[in-house]
């Protein structure tokens, strides 16, 4: 017995000697370091977001993309005093930078659009939306969204492709059929019509040929591929010549065998603990990124078997309780096969991490460790919560019984992604996970429609309400679209996009995070456990790496350089730099040059079209100096490691609906503007353009009797017809209703033109009009009365009888031409 208290006695001894030699305050100095790098991140280098509003994501050649920008910073996303400027870039599939718009940004919000011209090519774009400050961040943080254009007139080729597929006649082959139908605009059957066809994945061609529809426009295709072949997206692109001009080109995605899907295990918290119950999520994809809906099972020692399955975005989880490192995970298809898929190693010593975010005021976490003394020998660790760097919770741990628990108020953390990190009390990050915070309920906008009005160029009268205070003072941007045209079911609202999507890698879509318009706390947390991206990596922040070399602009910046016109070994001295800026106000700003020749004129404020005129003069040189100007730092000439994308054609009825309204509104359009915005190659016209020089409008049947011009009248945009511009303007016309035998103005109401005493309906169902003229160009009663007041130069009437012979046609109802600000466009060669 006294040798036994001597040991214990000894043992205490030795205890209390190893306390004695332990850091004092390791934890507190951890926790102050961590503190002080997170404060330093957030105060002097905070994130900003850049968010577009798009009225759509599917646009017709020579539409408008309309787009309003919000710019936030810092973790609770308030409207950003930084950066001024915004830049906006469209791209082409191939990452080729098409147009580049630079916004001006007020209290975080600022607007724009792209023109897309005429027989604009038919593709996938992509829109690219960054201040300079954000891009010092990584391309991470770069706000991207693709848009599709199409070509109307490419309707007359439609194609629909269905693909079958099996095992090949050799090992490892897949065989295909394609079963193509095409129809045209009319959905008639392309009888008898030829195709070219190529067979592609993103860097290869794997075949090519010609194929020769039927007298349904109907044809199969067998196609052979390797199962490599198809761990990357194969497409079928399909050519159709309507002319030797003109070529429709159409693609479609072959489906993926079961065989080449991705099947990732991610465990709650890094690592899956043997003896503990451990939940692992599990993500199946695609090659192509596209979620998999599969089976599977979960096998392990003395019969152990556990189905799994994943949700319509590809997403599950399971628990279970190992006993042995012996476990491993089987992908099951549905013709019966099984093929093994990797499962993380089980550990026989380390943490796990439970996480439990049901409660809506609550976030309990609970610590288990497995021989921690590995990890740390004091047995503590500090839990650490933060939304990029701004700390909500920060709590010492005592794992002593292998233990530990935490109770984490939500409301003092930041609404959206949470980083939650268990350290020991080194610094090392053990377990980690993501964890979302629900943000309240944005306020319900209520739209409240006052005058309804479904007539062309009708007036309609809306109001939005809010059921709050803090409507006003904020920034809205509304988009209205036809209710008939595609709808974008992968879009995310600025709320889903500032709390989810810019915190993630990857996409995440509405669709994703939503339940009958409810967010789902189930799929939130699995879209938590199966992100194993981390904006902040805790090597980086220790080794204090997170810096941005990238300034915050003001306004626009100009940096350029001056140099001696002639060779000297004297060089610069430094000087001053004059700036003459003019556009649609005139200013003179002076900036500074130093010895180097380097200058930068910053916070430059202005709108449209600015010439700067810009002199030097040297303290040596004097004015012998050149001067050069960097190009934009902003402006990428083809994107860095761009990816392209490839989708399959589709055209189903509310596309092909929007793209038969698009091709009639051309037709008008192209009316009044006299087709002046068509993309062409360049060419050289010789020749002289009729053009009268009195008001510069191209007439080529002469001046009409009597002349209304537009620009004697400053209430042009108050009418809303040209039939109600005209109305008591021009001398001998009237604009009178019609009238039913009772003397009441007929519905829908009907206007009828007075010239000279006769009475000239124009009306669509009361022939005979009088002859209307648009931009020299005769035009229909629906093309006439689509025309916008705003866009008139002149409206000329020719008087029955007497001048119309000169447009090679008399009539007795008299002519109504209109010339437009954009019409014209006739050469005489």
């Amino acid at each position: 017995m006294r040798k036994k208290k001597v040991s214990v006695f000894l043992v205490a001894i030795c205890f209390m000697i190893f306390a004695a030699h332990k850091p004092k305050d390791s934890l507190e100095e951890l926790s102050e370091r961590i503190i002080s790098l997170l404060t330093l991140y957030v105060e002097e280098i905070p994130e900003e977001k850049v968010f577009l509003h798009l009225d759509k994501s599917h646009y017709a050649a020579g539409e408008d993309v309309w787009f309003s920008v919000y710019l936030t910073a810092g973790s609770p996303d308030i409207p950003s005093p930084l950066s001024k400027t915004v830049y906006v870039d469209m791209l082409d599939n191939s990452g080729k930078l098409i147009e580049q718009k630079t916004i001006k940004i007020e209290e975080g919000h600022g607007y724009g659009d792209f023109k897309l011209p005429y027989f604009f090519p038919e593709g996938l774009y992509h829109l690219k939306a960054y201040s300079t400050w954000m891009r010092g961040f990584g391309e991470e943080q770069v706000f991207s969204k693709e848009i599709e254009v199409l070509e109307p007139l490419n309707m007359n080729f439609q194609p629909q492709v269905t693909f079958e597929f099996g095992l090949g006649e050799e090992e490892g082959d897949v065989k295909y059929v394609g079963n193509i139908r095409a129809v045209d605009k009319d959905l008639r059957p392309l009888r008898n019509k030829k195709l070219t066809y190529q067979l592609f994945t993103t860097k290869l061609i794997l075949g090519e040929g010609d194929l020769t529809l039927d007298a349904e426009g109907t044809v199969g295709l067998e196609l052979f591929l390797s199962e490599t072949d198809l761990h990357t997206s194969v497409f079928l692109k399909l050519m159709f010549e309507e002319n030797e001009n003109f070529q429709i080109t159409r693609q479609f995605r072959l489906p993926f065998p079961e065989s080449v899907i991705d099947l990732q295990f991610m465990p709650e918290g890094g690592e899956i603990i043997e003896g503990f119950a451990n939940k692992v999520a599990f993500r199946a994809v695609y090659p192509d990124g596209t979620p998999a809906e599969v089976k599977g099972e979960l096998r392990g020692p003395e019969g152990f078997k556990e189905d799994f399955e994943t949700n319509a975005n590809g997403l599950g989880f399971l628990t279970f309780t190992p006993e042995s490192p012996d476990y491993k995970a089987y992908l099951l298809t549905e013709q019966g096969e099984e093929y093994p898929v990797e499962f993380p190693a089980i550990q026989a010593k380390g943490v796990n991490l439970i996480v439990d975010a049901r409660n809506p005021e609550i976030l309990n976490l609970l610590i288990q460790a497995k021989e921690y003394a590995f990890f740390d020998a004091y047995k503590e660790g500090l839990l650490v919560v933060h939304a990029r760097g701004r700390i909500g919770h920060m709590q010492k741990l005592n794992l002593s019984e292998g233990v530990a628990g935490a109770r984490v108020n939500k409301g003092q953390l930041a609404p959206g992604i949470n980083q939650v990190t268990f350290f020991n009390s080194g610094g090392q990050p053990l377990a980690e996970r993501l964890v979302f915070v629900a943000f309240e309920d944005s306020p319900a906008i209520r739209i409240e429609s006052e005058t309804v009005n479904v007539k062309a160029k009708g007036k309609n009268s809306l109001k939005l309400k809010m059921d709050t205070e803090i409507f006003e003072g904020g920034n809205y941007s509304v988009s209205i679209t036809d209710a008939s045209g595609p709808i974008d079911h992968s879009a995310s609202n600025i709320i889903t996009y500032l709390k989810f999507s810019a915190e993630l890698k990857g996409r995440v879509s509405d669709r994703d995070l939503f339940v009958d318009g409810k967010l789902d706390p189930a799929a939130v947390d699995l879209i938590m456990l199966t992100n194993g991206w981390r904006r902040f990596d805790w090597q980086k922040v220790f080794g204090d790496e997170y810096r941005n070399q990238l300034h915050i602009e003001q306004g626009i910046n100009i940096m350029g350089e001056v140099k001696p016109k002639f060779k000297s070994r004297k060089g610069l001295e430094g000087g001053t730099l004059n700036v003459f800026k003019k556009g649609l106000e005139e200013e003179f700003i002076v900036a500074e040059f130093s010895e180097n020749g380097r200058f930068i004129i910053d916070a430059l404020d202005f709108r449209d079209t600015t010439t700067l005129v810009l002199s030097a003069e040297d303290g040596r040189q004097k004015k012998m100096l050149e001067i050069s100007i960097d190009p934009p730092l902003s402006k990428e000439g083809k994107w860095e490691e761009f990816e392209p994308l490839f989708r399959s054609h589709i055209i189903n009825p509310s596309l092909r609906e929007f793209l038969e309204t698009a091709q009639e509104k051309r037709k008008v359009e192209l009316n009044i503007t006299g087709g002046d915005e068509i993309l062409m190659e360049e060419f050289v016209v010789r020749g002289n353009q009729v053009v009268d020089e009195d008001d510069g409008i191209t007439r080529i049947y002469g001046k009409g009797d009597h002349i209304l011009r537009a620009a004697d009248y400053h209430d042009a945009h108050e009418n809303y017809t040209i039939a109600q511009f005209i109305q008591g303007r021009l001398p001998g016309v009237s604009v009178i209703p019609v009238k039913d035998e009772m003397g009441n103005i007929v519905i829908p109401p009907q206007l009828t033109f007075k010239i000279q005493g006769v009475f000239v309906p124009l009306t669509k169902g009361n022939p005979p009009p009088p002859l209307l003229f648009v931009n020299n160009q005769e035009v229909d009663f629906e093309e006439f009365s689509a025309i916008n007041p705003t866009d008139v130069l002149t409206v000329e009437v020719f008087l029955a009888g007497q001048s119309n012979a000169r447009f090679g046609s008399i009539t007795d109802n008299g002519i109504i031409a209109v010339y437009t600000k954009g019409g014209g466009g006739f050469y005489q060669f």
